[in-house]
């Protein structure tokens, strides 16, 4: 029981298992692809990141997007609207992200690209099992992507801090 709890606070999708709607799905994902293709766009754009982490930008960028648009698709047959701007804590985090430089924007975009990717995986998981059998499937297809690019994040961000121990660095 502990665990479950634990569970649920950092992931609250988990703990709406039994009760997650098509409608709690194509809000929470779409909420979620908004906020990685505008931190797909920011890293991408800052010249200060390595090449590797603007790749993963641009890799999360247009996943969220194809992801965004099949929600598009499954929103509109169910006539359920689907968010179109960042959530405020979202947008919070990526206006501070969008004050650093170098070392520290790669820390920081490779911290919130994790956090983002591991919030995804969740709902992604529990949304394998509802009874939209559209959504099902969406979320059964997105997850090996989402998994594979949370591989390349947390890689990235464990190289980064190895990189920033390095005496002389």
């Amino acid at each position: 029981m502990r665990t479950l709890i634990v569970l649920g606070l950092l992931f609250p999708a988990v703990t709406a298992h039994a009760a997650m709607t098509a409608e709690d799905f194509i809000r929470q994902a779409g909420s979620q692809a908004v906020a990685a293709m505008e931190a797909g766009r920011m890293a991408q754009a800052t010249d200060s990141a390595p090449a590797s982490v603007r790749q993963l930008g641009r890799d999360l960028g247009s996943s969220a997007a194809a992801t965004n648009q099949h929600l598009q698709d499954l929103a509109a047959g169910a006539q359920l609207p689907l968010p179109a701007q960042l959530e405020p804590a979202e947008r919070n985090t990526l206006e501070r992200l969008s004050h650093l430089r170098g070392p520290a924007f790669t820390r920081g975009y490779l911290s919130h690209a994790t956090d983002l990717l591991e919030r995804q995986r969740a709902l992604f998981q529990v949304a394998t099992t509802v009874e939209d059998a559209g959504l099902a499937q969406l979320a059964r297809d997105t997850l090996p992507t989402l998994e594979n690019q949370l591989l390349v994040a947390d890689a990235l961000h464990d190289a980064q801090e190895l990189s920033a121990n390095i005496p002389g660095r």
